[in-house]
């Protein structure tokens, strides 16, 4: 159960689900079950993605994303790790 909160705390803490809705596109929707919700602007699932794009690209590059570098390494259960002490093999 330890495992699953702090899962939880983690993709509260960096993920963001745009959903379908029919509330202007990037508006705050009430949480989700494992992640902060924002609204895609359309209730078409199909297009929620497409509506969503620039807010998307936005929220990795307001992350680092747009940088030449990696933010650091983080576990799960929160300890930081510098990205050359993990072990991604």
């Amino acid at each position: 159960m330890f495992l699953l909160l702090q899962l939880q705390k983690w993709s509260f803490d960096h993920c963001i689900n745009w959903v379908c809705s029919e509330v202007d596109v990037d508006e705050e929707l009430p949480k989700g079950s494992g992640s902060l919700h924002r609204s895609a602007g359309t209730k078409d699932h199909p297009l929620s993605t497409g509506k969503a794009y620039p807010y998307i690209w936005k929220f990795f590059d307001d992350r680092g994303a747009d940088k030449n570098q990696s933010p650091p390494h983080q576990s799960y259960v929160g300890k930081e790790k510098k990205p050359e002490q993990c072990n991604y093999s």
